[in-house]
């Protein structure tokens, strides 16, 4: 079972970087792209991964869009990809009171 879940928080992305780093011990990699803008990814996007971005992305004409359109009030996202452990994890992330767990996704 693969499950992907979803994190909003208020914390910028550097300073979730620096929280994730402390409780999951992952290193984040700067990347940047033309749909999601700039962001950071940690692990391997073959299996287990993890993504910070922002929840507002470049839109068409010079306008933003939001990533997650359902949790506007969170200017960032954290994304769990393909992770055989989100109990775990999600015990983890609690000790970021900032991160509030948004929505969860289990594939067979």
């Amino acid at each position: 079972t693969r499950t992907s879940d979803l994190y909003g928080t208020t914390l910028d992305a550097e300073r979730l970087r620096d929280r994730l780093h402390e409780v999951l011990d992952v290193e984040f990699v700067a990347r940047e792209s033309s749909f999601k803008g700039d962001y950071y990814l940690a692990g391997s996007r073959s299996g287990e991964h993890f993504e910070i971005q922002p929840n507002q992305i470049p839109g068409d004409w010079g306008e933003w869009d939001l990533m997650e359109e359902d949790f506007a009030e969170y200017p960032m996202l954290l994304y769990v990809y393909r992770t055989e452990r989100a109990d775990e994890l999600r015990n983890r992330l609690r000790e970021v009171p900032e991160l509030v767990h948004l929505r969860r996704r289990v594939r067979e």
